[in-house]
């Protein structure tokens, strides 16, 4: 139970910061894309968690499905 409720909110965490990522690339032209990369950096920068950049990509390609209306190349 407890690992689950760990899980839920490790996969928020990360959903968050692709999402809070992706709609601020979303509103500047220079920049359209957010890469795994940068997510794993705001995490650890903020929250002092490691996450891969396997766990990050499908929250990525759902948020920049959501603002760009197409998935990451």
């Amino acid at each position: 139970m407890l690992a689950t409720l760990r899980t839920r909110r490790r996969n928020k965490l990360i959903a968050d910061t692709a999402w809070k990522l992706t709609r601020a690339a979303a509103l500047n032209p220079d920049q359209q894309t957010v890469t795994p990369q940068q997510v794993i950096t705001h995490i650890w920068n903020e929250h002092l968690q490691h996450v891969t950049a396997d766990e990050t990509r499908p929250h990525i390609a759902a948020a920049h499905t959501h603002w760009h209306g197409t998935t990451t190349a």
